[in-house]
């Protein structure tokens, strides 16, 4: 009877140990941790060392005493399925990762997990902060609700922002900076020849669908982010178009280009959505230049970012 429990209970502990490793290798960073406990090496060292002064007798009475009074009884096995039980069927399920993989980049970065509630701006407090090193990955563990989801801000510096949806018992990719430049985010700007004219006494306005989402009411022509944070940096590509559309022109207003304001920085811009940006007469609000653009209707950017352009008409 008691070989059997015997049996029953090392299946049990190994069965446990296994899932409790997965678990912790596939949803968290921690398993160089408990590798190392289980191990007794690194910081865990000190007690392989106490364990190996023991005299090969003391050894074999604590192993026997484990055989004994554990091993051999009913309870072990009962324990250990209940905390299995518990740990997969309640514990586990309000739990989900998101896994960030910046394996394409050579710059480091703070990734902020922030809460989304619906209607309310983003907290400023972020539930996770992590720092990503140059081409490594982070595994973020975020609560859910139970087999459930639940919508986070994801801000990762010098990138859009953008909102992830993470599931109990899944784990949720993001790809750096891929998956962040492939919603739509729009730079507004004057063109270069208007640059010079509108750098005093006009407001700029967005709309989307007709209604307003923001205003800059002393707009000096610079460049303006649209569903993007002021730290977001402008690539080197567009910036070689821009001096190019400088040549023989002031260089001024490129400099009010190359550091965007930020305007609605933490908007999803949904599909097929109607993007005006308005330049006002700041005295009279009077509409001057007025452009629209069309987010694609898959929601995907064409670019990153996309123009809009005020000119001249």
């Amino acid at each position: 009877m008691n070989a059997g429990w015997a049996m029953s209970n090392l299946a049990a502990l190994i069965v446990s140990g296994l899932s409790v490793s997965w678990w912790v290798l596939y949803h968290t960073d921690l398993f160089p941790v408990v590798g190392g406990l289980l191990g007794l090496g690194g910081f865990f060292a000190w007690i392989a060392f106490v364990i190996n002064i023991l005299s090969d007798t003391r050894k074999k009475q604590i192993q026997d005493c484990f055989d004994k009074h554990f091993l051999q009884q009913r309870w072990l096995c009962l324990l250990l399925a209940g905390l299995l039980v518990i740990g997969w069927l309640i514990l586990a399920p309000n739990r989900g990762t998101l896994l960030v993989d910046s394996l394409e980049t050579m710059a480091s970065h703070l990734v902020k997990v922030s809460d989304i509630h619906e209607g309310m701006p983003v907290t400023d407090t972020p539930v996770q902060r992590v720092v990503l090193a140059p081409r490594s990955s982070a595994k973020i563990l975020l609560p859910t609700s139970w087999f459930g989801s639940r919508k986070y801000h994801v801000k990762i510096s010098g990138l859009p922002a953008r909102s992830v949806t993470v599931s109990g018992l899944r784990r949720q990719s993001l790809l750096v900076p891929d998956m962040l430049i492939e919603r739509p985010v729009l730079l507004a700007r004057p063109s270069a020849k208007l640059s010079g004219p509108v750098s005093d006494g006009f407001s700029l306005q967005v709309l989307f669908d007709g209604e307003e989402i923001g205003v800059i009411d002393e707009y000096k022509g610079e460049a303006v982010w649209i569903g993007a944070d002021d730290d977001v940096k402008v690539p080197e590509e567009l910036v070689a178009e821009w001096r190019l559309e400088f040549t023989g022109l002031d260089s001024k207003g490129l400099n009010r280009w190359l550091r965007p304001v930020a305007l609605a920085s933490t908007l999803d811009i949904p599909p097929s959505t109607k993007v005006t940006v308005n330049l006002l007469r700041r005295e009279d609000q009077t509409v001057i230049y007025s452009k629209a653009l069309y987010i694609s209707k898959s929601g995907k950017a064409r670019r990153f970012p996309e123009e809009v352009v005020l000119d001249v008409p």
